[in-house]
Order: structure tokens, then sequence, then C-alpha cells
């Protein structure tokens, strides 16, 4: 499976799957856009990064349906419950695993990003992988910013977010 990275933010990929939830029959760049209240071009790449995730999925080119339950769980849950949703769905992302693993070995966000580009192959410019996932893992609480464009992988015991599921 080729893994790929889009450009985007946790709240876009966020608002791309709930805007998938309320049009069932799918929805494509120019709705994401109206919905999230931002540019097509903008709002493009949030959909396809919630296909990535197995939030939502591609049923044919530019055309987005709702992915899993956990579409659901992180659409209707209460804000707090949110980012423990959305790192659950990431920590299974292996691309996002390389990353965070890199990173608490080198604990420099940029050659975290090229290893990850490497050791996947993906296209995607080590700038875009950073940008994307640190945003991922900052809201997700997954990664945490320790000031000055450092950050760190949260380490904690995966019982505490996860509780929060069986609560869905």
């Amino acid at each position: 499976m080729s893994l790929e990275i889009f450009q985007t933010t946790a709240e876009n990929v966020v608002g791309a799957t709930d805007a998938a939830l309320q049009k069932p029959a799918g929805v494509d760049d120019a709705l994401v856009a109206a919905f999230l209240d931002t540019t097509s071009t903008y709002a493009g790449d949030a959909p396809r990064m919630a296909c990535e995730l197995s939030l939502v999925k591609e049923v044919r080119p530019g055309l987005f349906c709702p992915g899993t339950a956990c579409s659901v769980y992180l659409c209707t849950a209460v804000r707090e419950s949110k980012a423990a949703i959305l790192r659950f769905v990431l920590e299974q992302y292996e691309a996002y695993r390389t990353f965070k693993s890199r990173l608490a070995l080198s604990g420099i966000v940029g050659e975290a990003a090229t290893q990850t580009k490497a050791l996947h192959g993906i296209s995607a410019h080590r700038e875009i992988i950073a940008s994307t996932f640190i945003d991922l893992g900052t809201y997700s609480q997954s990664i945490v910013s320790e000031g000055s464009g450092l950050y760190r992988p949260r380490l904690d015991d995966a019982k505490e977010y996860l509780t929060v599921l069986d609560c869905c």
C-alpha cells in the first residue's frame, strides 16, 4: 500500500470527515471547501488525508464517503474526546508511527520527516510531512510542544487515552 501525506490541519481533517458524514452520498472538494469556509484548493487535502487515516473512503476520484465507525465517534464526540479518538486513529497509521518513533530518537522534526519519507517512499516534501504530522500529533496530544519549534512524543500509557473509546 502506497502511503501519502497531504498538507492540512487536524481541524480540517475532522471537518472533512464531518462533511462526509452529513452527506453519505459523498462530498467533493467544493463541498468540503464550503463546509470548512476555505478555498477548494486548500480544502482538497483534508479529505485526502482523512482517507489516508481511513476516516473517509474515496468511492471514485474526488468523491469521499464516511469510512469507519471512528468517523462517527470523532465527529459526534465531545470536544475533549475528539483528541483521544484522533490519537487512536493516528497511532494505527504506519507513517505516523514511524515519524513519532524517529522523532523520539532524534528530537529533530525535519530529520524525523525526512526519514519517514525515505522509509515509506512518500512523495510529499518533508516540510509537508512534518507540518501535517506535528499538527495532527499536537491536536491529538500524541506529540507535545516544548516551545521554540521543539517537539517530543508524549510518553504515557495508551490506556489513558483509550478509555475514551470505551464510552463510544
